[in-house]
């Protein structure tokens, strides 16, 4: 098992945030944001990855504003999730 953490900052945002996770083990490492109707609105396929920390920016310019979740998927399962929230 790999332990994570996830996490996005600012949140609420306007329309950039940077989303922060981190895992313990060498992983196969997804983010998927999907909206509050299921649907993956984005997508980030970040290969296998060393243990530590990671930050990656996501510009939510094309999206209404809502509520949104974004998953950690470590190894082809959900390790983590967390709301992330667009208001402009």
């Amino acid at each position: 098992p790999v332990n994570t953490t996830l996490s996005n900052q600012p949140n609420p945002f306007n329309t950039t945030t940077v989303v922060s996770y981190s895992i313990d083990n060498p992983a196969q490492v997804e983010l998927e944001i999907y909206s509050l109707l299921g649907e993956v609105v984005h997508r980030v396929d970040a290969g296998v990855q060393q243990a530590g920390i990671y930050e990656l920016p996501f510009n939510a310019s094309n999206l209404p504003n809502g509520i949104y979740m974004c998953h950690l998927k470590i190894n082809g399962t959900t390790a983590n999730s967390v709301k992330m929230i667009i208001a402009r």
